[in-house]
C-alpha cells in the first residue's frame, strides 16, 4: 500500500515513469484494490503522450476487455485500439520477447478484424508515430516490466 500511495504522488506530480509504475499497480491489485479502468485511462494517456512503455500494456488492456454480450467478441472499438496501440509498440519496442507478445497480439487481432479497417488505422498509427519521432519528446525506452493487465 504504501509504494503505490508513493507512486500515486509522483504520479500526480506528472512523473511518467511514476504514472506508469501506477497504471501497472492499479491493473494487477499491488498494493490495494484492482482499478482496471483506472489502469486503462492512465496507461493510454501516457501511450497517448507517445510514452513507448505504455503502448503494449494498453493493447493487452484492451485485448482483455470484455467481450460484446450479443456477439462474445471483442467490440470494434476495443479491437481498434488493441491493433493501434499493438502496431505502435511494434514500430517503437526493441526488446525480442516484447516484440515476440506484439506480434502474437497483432496476429490474433488480424485474424478476426476487418481488413478494410487496416489502412486507415495505419494511418492513426503512423500519424501518432510522427507526432513523438523528434528527440526531446515524450517517448522513452520502456523500463523492465512487464506489459500489463
Amino acid at each position: 500500500p504504501r509504494a503505490r500511495a508513493w507512486f500515486q504522488q509522483a504520479a500526480q506530480a506528472g512523473i511518467a515513469e511514476a504514472r506508469y509504475r501506477l497504471a501497472i499497480m492499479q491493473s494487477q491489485g499491488d498494493g490495494g484494490e484492482v482499478d482496471r479502468g483506472a489502469a486503462l485511462f492512465g496507461m493510454e494517456s501516457l501511450a497517448a503522450e507517445g510514452y513507448v512503455p505504455a503502448y503494449l500494456p494498453t493493447a493487452v488492456m484492451y485485448a482483455h476487455m470484455p467481450p460484446q454480450p450479443d456477439t462474445g467478441a471483442l467490440g470494434a472499438e476495443h479491437l481498434a485500439k488493441v491493433y493501434l496501440w499493438a502496431s505502435a509498440a511494434r514500430a517503437r519496442l526493441r526488446d525480442p520477447a516484447l516484440l515476440d507478445a506484439t506480434a502474437q497480439l497483432l496476429a490474433n487481432v488480424l485474424a478476426v478484424m476487418p481488413s478494410a479497417w487496416q489502412p486507415g488505422l495505419d494511418r492513426q498509427v503512423a500519424d501518432h508515430l510522427a507526432r513523438f519521432a523528434a528527440p526531446g519528446t515524450a517517448s522513452h525506452r520502456a523500463p523492465n516490466a512487464s506489459p500489463g493487465a
